[in-house]
């Protein structure tokens, strides 16, 4: 035990600057697999969820009032909602003023919140006929908590009183959220229209990506190119995203191969130096296993 020891620490503190390239060595190999199989998979993964900020849709339709929305014939499978769009103008009164108040526009968003949810535009809500939910900018400057009421004007201008039931985060990185709005429900929807035609924008998210460059030359036969919106994330950024992906692997081979080399070459320099205490303990009758676990301990 005591001849363990004694070379453990004299491998060890006898030449300080090979445990110090050792443990270099070590360090940066770790921190390129660190880099490699962890930071670029959530690099990627968190890049391409900011640019595709709205949902998980690929393209959106803009459908004009009375328009009817219909997918081409052939069109591949694909998920879908509708957000149907109506807009509010709201007086405010102005401090120490009496002749003039604040005038404030802002969108009136009606979707079916189920679909949205499971197209990933909004986390889960649960809103009722009469109820809305108010973007984070809206509320700050309205002052709008959870539980007060709120006036939303129909298509006949005739008032109606809705309940805030919920406040949207700050941080919802779905930039059509991050605007002044409210959201309603499909049954509010129906009281605010008056059945009259409004724009609606149609959120469409092809299952298969590979399907969905054919899938946009479709829509654009069908509609025109102006009315459709672009949320597929570029090529040449997912070509950089692989490409940097490609690069911490291979900067991680080539530091775990640095560090095969070190090791080989101190050991093979330990080995050498001690060719003595080699010749020692073979002499003694210990085993080249025992032998070799002193010179490397």
């Amino acid at each position: 035990m005591n001849v363990l020891l004694k070379n453990a620490l004299r491998n060890t503190f006898g030449k300080p600057l090979r445990t110090i390239l050792v443990i270099f060595t070590i360090f940066v190999c770790s921190i390129s697999a660190m880099l490699c199989f962890d930071l670029s998979g959530s690099l990627k993964e968190a890049i391409l969820n900011d640019l595709r900020s709205t949902s998980s849709a690929d393209y959106g339709l803009t459908i004009n009032p009375g328009q009817t929305m219909v997918l081409p014939e052939g069109f591949p499978e694909a998920d879908q909602f509708a957000i149907s769009l109506l807009s509010e103008v709201m007086y405010t009164d102005i401090p120490g003023e009496y002749n003039y108040a604040k005038k404030q526009s802002f969108r009136i968003m009606a979707i079916d919140f189920d679909k949205a949810e499971r197209m990933n535009f909004i986390d889960h809500i649960d809103i009722d006929k009469m109820e809305v939910a108010v973007t984070c900018n809206l509320a700050k400057d309205n002052g709008f908590k959870e539980g007060d009421m709120i006036t939303l004007h129909d298509r006949n201008k005739e008032p109606h009183e809705f309940k805030v039931v919920k406040i949207l985060s700050e941080n919802s990185h779905n930039y059509l959220l991050e605007d002044k709005a409210v959201l309603i429900n499909m049954e509010s929807f129906e009281v605010l229209s008056c059945g009259k035609g409004t724009y609606s924008l149609f959120m469409i998210d092809v299952k298969d990506d590979e399907l969905a460059p054919d899938a946009k030359k479709m829509l654009e036969e069908a509609y025109g190119k102006d009315v459709i919106e672009d949320y597929l994330v570029p090529e040449d950024i997912l070509k950089a995203l692989d490409n940097i992906s490609s690069i911490l692997t291979m900067v991680f081979a080539i530091t775990f191969l640095l560090v095969v080399f070190v090791t080989y070459s101190i050991c093979e320099r330990i080995v050498n130096e001690r060719m003595s205490l080699v010749g020692t303990l073979r002499s003694l009758g210990m085993s080249a296993g025992g032998t070799a676990k002193i010179l490397l301990m």
